[in-house]
């Protein structure tokens, strides 16, 4: 499917290699909870940790760091750029210069993990696939309404490649309650139903729809929508046999 917010063939298998390969760092990462004082640690390569579908993300490196060093570190290499003080922007960064991701390591076991991992990760991979203009050029990073422009929570929330990588994280969310329903030994219909209970939930939560020009009823809103329920199909086909 091509999205007109990033001008990229988006496709579900991609939104799942990524939700599957966020969840492997996440685990993995685990063994680093006991870190304490302020230094930071790389972790690796994606390539040199894992095996995935997803190997144009293998030269990412991850690397941690306190929620302190990652603010000090926006402060100092980005003084002149708007920055959002959301949670998510400071518990993970993407560096596509130096192709890095950066977390904070306090979320390090927590349920919150993987969510950011699945953002910064959606923001490497549109970086990748658009030859790194996904994080430069204007037709990714400009929001398309005037008014979301004037503000710089807007400016940044409303940015096409900050859309896109929210939209991933509701996804996660939405893998949880499929895997939770296959725990319990729901059907096909009663977990797609709670499936799609989720997504109203989480589309709000993240605010998917909420700066696009005419909202829900934006088009571009209802390819979101066509994209997240073909991935709440796949996902159910693949937990539930």
């Amino acid at each position: 499917m091509r999205l007109y917010e990033l001008f990229l063939i988006e496709t579900t298998e991609e939104d799942r290699a990524i939700i599957s390969l966020s969840s492997s760092i996440s685990e993995y990462l685990l063994q680093y909870r006991k870190l304490s004082g302020d230094q930071l640690t790389d972790v690796g390569t994606i390539g040199e940790l894992f095996k995935t579908p997803l190997n144009i993300l293998d030269p990412i490196t991850i690397e941690l760091e306190s929620q302190d060093r990652i603010r000090r570190r926006i402060e100092q290499e980005y003084p002149d750029d708007v920055k959002s003080d959301s949670d998510n922007e400071l518990a993970g960064l993407w560096y596509a210069d130096s192709k890095t991701i950066v977390l904070d390591r306090a979320n390090i076991g927590t349920s919150v993990m993987s969510s950011i991992v699945t953002h910064e990760l959606r923001h490497a991979l549109d970086d990748f696939k658009s030859e790194f203009k996904a994080s430069s050029s204007n037709s990714y990073t400009k929001p398309k309404q005037k008014i979301h422009r004037k503000t710089p929570d807007d400016l940044y929330m409303a940015q096409p490649i900050e859309i896109n990588a929210r939209f991933l994280q509701a996804l996660n969310a939405i893998v949880e309650v499929i895997t939770n329903s296959r725990r319990k030994g729901l059907t096909k219909e009663q977990t797609k139903d709670s499936a799609m209970h989720e997504l109203g939930r989480a589309f709000s939560h993240y605010d998917i729809g909420e700066f696009f020009p005419n909202k829900q009823q934006s088009d571009d809103y209802k390819r979101l929508v066509k994209r997240a329920v073909d991935f709440v199909d796949k996902e159910i086909a693949h937990q539930i046999k």
